[in-house]
């Protein structure tokens, strides 16, 4: 990938902004820094590819600009169909643990409060005896959420 240094097209001078359907970067966060955020493959007036790199910034008026960091020529290295196949297996894969969460959620509820303070001490995991039994779950799902239920009783 070659960077311009730049948001501005060197070929006609075309100055890019943000806009339209972005692709998140969720390959490697720590790519430019970690400043950059999102992706977006671009056709000039002049007939050149570029991939904008983009970020992510919050005003102090409580809106979000995407200000472009830098421009890349697209010649082909940088793989954006495979982040956005990624990303879509990314979504996948936060479902089926959201799902995986709530069958847990389901499957602790049914144990004693007992057995979850013990799941919660053998993991050094602080709680107050008089939580409630919905809250020594949480705290376990928050803390340790690849915890087998099985294992508990």
């Amino acid at each position: 990938m070659n960077l311009l240094h730049g948001r501005i097209c060197p070929e006609c001078g075309k100055e890019w902004e943000a806009e339209g359907d972005l692709v998140p970067n969720v390959k490697d966060r720590e790519f430019y820094g970690g400043r950059i955020k999102f992706f977006k493959e671009v056709i000039c007036d002049c007939d050149k590819r570029y991939v904008l790199l983009i970020g992510r910034k919050d005003t102090r008026e409580g809106t979000i600009e995407y200000p472009v960091i830098d421009i890349a020529y697209n010649d082909g290295d940088l793989g954006l169909e495979s982040l956005k196949n990624e990303h879509k297996t990314l979504e996948q894969n936060v479902l089926s643990a959201m799902v995986d969460i709530d069958v847990k959620r389901q499957k602790l509820s049914q144990l004693t409060a007992n057995q979850i303070r013990k799941a919660l001490t053998d993991r050094g995991i602080k709680f107050k005896v008089k939580d409630s039994k919905t809250d020594l779950i949480k705290k376990l799902l928050e803390k340790d959420p690849n915890v087998v239920v099985a294992q508990l009783d």
